[in-house]
């Protein structure tokens, strides 16, 4: 999982979506008349990159890009949620569905989800991929406030209750989360992964059914053992190419964890798929059982039907 960063801003083609705009693309649901409007959390899409640009002028503009299949993206997106309202309006926050939404994903040359960006003063910057804990981002939002302070981007969003920044207590709504999943979620929010994965193995003793935190758990899981690597990229030089594994088991299960976390999704299943299908005993099951929990993680992801043949293929 990369460390969250500005990027020198990217080269990204935003004229075609214009002229979708131009054409009268339909707006996504929560957009009325086609505009996103002014909220502090809004949903977005390809007919409204001008207004968003438009507006980064004034406020920086944070994109996140996601889709209803993607794991890290439901821990990622209640974060940056959190921040934003919190920020009161220094920052806007546009979520983006890439699946429907396609040209603004080829635009932004998106290979993963989630993948999150800023419009400062119109112009582009990638910020990560895959999901963070709250410490990183609270940081990486200082230096972004500071860079936009630097273009004269230091204007701020007026409250607004119907997008859900704060009803009229001034209390934000938040959604019913049961008590062990909150502490789990705080915790990562936190960065105290430890902690994450104890109330998430609570909940599942307490309901094994629990789908939810069984995903959740596998998720802290990952992160831990993305932690726990000292050199990440000695550690793909050593495990070398996904097509072409080499080394040992320990090195391919480290390398595919790696890639998974930062987005390079594919990499990641590609490099089990071939430790199945190459190896015997238990280290082929050791990379089977892998393999079973980043499809679990992905949930309805179009490839996950796709691997799952081939490793049907590879065992049978």
């Amino acid at each position: 999982m990369s460390t969250p960063s500005f990027d020198a801003p990217g080269i990204v083609d935003l004229s075609a979506l214009k002229r979708t705009e131009e054409g009268g693309a339909a707006a996504p649901d929560g957009a009325p008349d086609g505009h996103v409007g002014e909220g502090w959390i809004v949903d977005a899409g390809d007919a409204h990159i001008s207004e968003l640009m438009e507006r980064s002028m004034r406020v920086p503009v944070v994109l996140d890009l996601w889709a209803t299949w993607c794991q890290p993206c439901k821990q990622l997106g209640p974060i940056l949620e959190k921040l934003a309202r919190e920020y009161a309006g220094r920052m806007q926050l546009a979520k983006i569905d890439v699946d429907a939404n396609s040209q603004l994903m080829q635009a932004f040359q998106v290979q993963s989800v989630p993948t999150v960006f800023v419009l400062i003063g119109g112009q582009p910057f990638q910020l990560f991929q895959g999901a963070h804990p709250e410490s990183q981002l609270r940081a990486l939002f200082d230096e972004m406030f500071k860079i936009a302070a630097q273009q004269g981007v230091t204007g701020t969003l007026p409250p607004d209750a119907s997008a859900g920044e704060a009803p009229a207590d001034g209390v934000p709504a938040e959604p019913e989360v049961p008590p062990l999943h909150r502490e789990g979620i705080e915790a990562i929010e936190r960065g105290d992964l430890a902690a994450a994965h104890e109330a998430f193995t609570k909940a599942l003793k307490e309901a094994p059914a629990d789908t939810e935190a069984k995903l959740a758990l596998t998720q802290v899981e990952l992160m831990q053992r993305c932690q726990a690597i000292a050199d990440p990229q000695a550690t793909l030089e050593q495990a070398g190419d996904s097509t072409a594994p080499t080394g040992p088991i320990d090195a391919q299960l480290a390398a595919a964890d790696i890639e998974f976390a930062g987005g390079a999704l594919d990499d990641a299943l590609t490099r089990l798929l071939t430790v199945v299908r190459t190896s015997a005993g238990d280290e082929k099951e050791t990379a089977r059982a892998r393999l079973v929990q980043f499809f679990d993680l992905l949930g309805s992801d179009p490839r996950v039907a796709a691997y799952r043949r081939q490793l049907a293929a590879a065992l049978y």
